[in-house]
């Protein structure tokens, strides 16, 4: 699984940073900036992982097809520009 899952997990089983209660319910978007660019989701207070445990990947997301070739294969990641 994705470190940023992880993040995400916990933070869903532990209440918020703000020390907020844990809320069964509670959607929202872990986002990690760092050495690449990905976001862990919990939705409904579950974590969502996608259909290919993709979801939250937008750091490959092709936004320049001349770009700077990236770690996955691809030029132009979002990562890549952002990693330049």
């Amino acid at each position: 699984d994705k470190d940023t899952n992880a993040a995400a997990l916990g933070l869903a089983l532990a209440g918020t940073p703000d020390g907020a209660p844990r809320d069964g319910e509670r959607s929202f978007a872990y986002l990690h900036l760092g050495t690449g660019l990905g976001a862990g989701l919990v939705l409904g207070g579950a974590l969502y992982r996608g259909a290919r445990t993709g979801a939250g990947e937008f750091g490959h997301q092709v936004i320049q097809l001349d770009g700077p070739q990236c770690d996955c294969g691809n030029r132009g990641c979002i990562e890549a520009l952002c990693l330049a």
